[in-house]
C-alpha cells in the first residue's frame, strides 16, 4: 500500500515519491494523486521552492497530454486543478500577478467544460471557487474594482448551484463564504 495516498507519507517517502515523479513524470491517474499528494506535503511543510517546482512540472506535463487529447474533459479538469495548485504556491510565496495568471487560465478551462456541459454542477462549483480565488489575489493587490466583480461572479454560480441543489449544505456554505468575501471588499469611491 502507498502510504503518501494515505495522507501519511514521512519526510522521507514524500521526498522519494517527489524524487521519482521528478525522474520519470508520467500522467496517469495513480501518478496525478501521487503528485497532488506530494505538492500538499511540500506546501503543508512550508517547502515552497520544491512544491514550485513540482507544480510547475505538473503543469507542463499535463498541458502537453490535453494538447494530444483535446477534447478530453477530464484531463482539462486535472489540468485546472493544478494550474489552481501552482497558483496558490504563487500566493504562498507572495507573487500574485503569478497567481492570478494561473488562476486566469484555470477559469478559461472550466468556462469551457461549463459551457460544453452546462449540467456539470462540480465545474460550475470550480469555476465558482476559481473566481473568488481571483478576487482574492485582486483584493491582496489592492484592485478592489476587479476583486468585487470576481465575487460577483462566484456569487452568483454559487446562487445558481444553490437554487438547483438547495439541499446540499456545502453550495449554501460556499454562497455564504462568497457573500462574506464580497462584503470584506471595500471600493474606495
Amino acid at each position: 500500500m502507498n502510504p503518501i495516498l494515505n495522507g501519511s507519507p514521512s519526510e522521507e517517502e514524500a521526498l522519494y515519491y517527489t524524487a521519482s515523479i521528478e525522474a520519470m513524470p508520467i500522467f496517469d491517474k495513480e501518478s496525478l494523486d501521487l503528485y497532488e499528494e506530494s505538492l500538499e506535503y511540500h506546501q503543508e511543510n512550508d517547502n515552497l521552492t520544491k512544491a514550485l517546482a513540482l507544480a510547475k512540472l505538473v503543469v507542463q506535463g499535463m498541458e502537453k497530454v490535453c494538447e494530444e487529447e483535446p477534447l478530453e474533459h477530464s484531463y482539462k479538469n486535472e489540468l485546472r486543478f493544478f494550474y489552481s495548485q501552482l497558483a496558490e504556491v504563487y500566493l504562498s510565496i507572495g507573487n500574485t500577478k503569478e497567481a492570478i495568471a494561473y488562476f486566469e487560465l484555470g477559469a478559461v478551462l472550466l468556462e469551457e467544460l461549463v459551457r460544453d456541459i452546462p449540467k456539470d454542477t462540480f465545474s460550475k462549483r470550480n469555476l465558482a471557487v476559481c473566481y473568488e480565488n481571483l478576487g482574492v489575489a485582486y483584493d491582496r493587490l489592492g484592485n478592489f474594482t476587479q476583486a468585487l466583480a470576481y465575487f460577483l461572479q462566484s456569487t452568483t454560480l454559487f446562487e445558481t448551484i444553490h437554487k438547483a441543489h438547495p439541499l446540499e449544505l456545502e453550495y449554501l456554505y460556499s454562497l455564504s463564504i462568497s457573500y462574506e468575501k464580497m462584503g470584506e471588499t471595500y471600493v474606495p469611491s
